[in-house]
This record gives C-alpha cells, sequence and structure tokens, in this order.
C-alpha cells in the first residue's frame, strides 16, 4: 500500500494546519492512523521553514495532550516523530524526516 496525500483545501477548517502534508494508510496498521510530516508540502516537495518536531511536542506537553511516543530526550534535531490518540481511539502519528532550519 502507498499512503496518498490529502489536500489541506479538502480537510475540514477546525483541523486544518498551516501548509500540513497528511496521509492516510488503509491496510498497513492496526486501525486508522493520520500522519503528518512536518516540513513536507502535499506533494512531497521539501519547504525551506518549518516547525520543528519538538516544538510541536512541547506544544502539545503544555496543553497537557498526552502522547504515546516520544522524541528521545537527547535528541535535540533532525528526524523524529511522535504518536498519540485521539478520543475515538485512532492513532495520529507526526514524522518529521529532516532537521528544521534555523
Amino acid at each position: 500500500m502507498r499512503p496518498f496525500p490529502v489536500d489541506s483545501n479538502s480537510v475540514p477548517s477546525p483541523c486544518r494546519w498551516p501548509s500540513p502534508t497528511s496521509n492516510f494508510f488503509h491496510g498497513m496498521f492496526e486501525g486508522n492512523i493520520l500522519t503528518f510530516n512536518p516540513g513536507l508540502t502535499n506533494r512531497m516537495e521539501r519547504l525551506d521553514r518549518f516547525t520543528d518536531i519538538r516544538s510541536i511536542q512541547s506544544d502539545l506537553d503544555d496543553n497537557d495532550i498526552a502522547l504515546t511516543q516520544r522524541v528521545e530526550a537527547d535528541s535535540s534535531s533532525g528526524p523524529a516523530s511522535i504518536a498519540l490518540t485521539d478520543p475515538d481511539g485512532n492513532a495520529i502519528l507526526i514524522d518529521q524526516f529532516f532537521a528544521a532550519a534555523d
């Protein structure tokens, strides 16, 4: 199975993030999973600037949102991922493939 990008304009406005890249996978994981890839456009093109996954993790922590997977404590830049579960029990994966520009 291959992921297919979702155009951010097709996502309902409460779910819209600035320039997100999200993918839906079918048959690759148990249950539903929604993925976001900071630093990539919906055409899988690399962005010059984006919010680093560690900052996203910090924002989620500040808002008391429990994570099921965290960025390793000694990781200060580069690829990393976090995961959480939405109120309906669906997995959400935020997966960053490369370092954010300073």
